[in-house]
């Protein structure tokens, strides 16, 4: 994949997924939110779900077990590689209602926590 790849899907995802939205109000600025999201699959309902409350203010952790789909994986990459408030966290193999989901869950809040400001914790999944 060429830097102008790269490029073009990232104007794909502000252009296409909604992520430039107008400008936030005072009071969001103020109560800057974290996201912690654990994504395996779908990269479309990913995306539409972090444009819907993405804000450059706001910091995001994806967590992707290492069982998605390869190409799954890096699509996600690339869209971290757009934003500079995405961090990608790699996790090893997880199953549904195992303990792995807490514990990568607790992982991206220690990154977030050490590596930005914000005020107000979600997790999505």
């Amino acid at each position: 994949e060429t830097s102008k790849d790269r490029h073009a899907g990232c104007q794909i995802y502000h252009s296409e997924f909604g992520f430039d939205k107008s400008a936030p109000s005072q009071e969001e600025i103020d109560f800057p939110l974290a996201y912690s999201v654990l994504a395996h699959n779908r990269f479309k309902q990913l995306l539409l779900t972090l444009s819907s409350v993405y804000e450059l203010h706001n910091q995001f952790c994806i967590s992707i077990p290492s069982n998605a789909e390869q190409s799954f994986i890096h699509l996600v990459h690339g869209l971290a590689d757009c934003f500079p408030n995405i961090y990608v966290q790699q996790a090893g193999p997880i199953s549904w209602a195992s303990y792995e989901i807490m514990r990568v869950t607790y992982n991206c809040m220690g990154y977030l926590v050490k590596n930005q400001k914000w005020k107000y914790f979600q997790v999505q999944s």
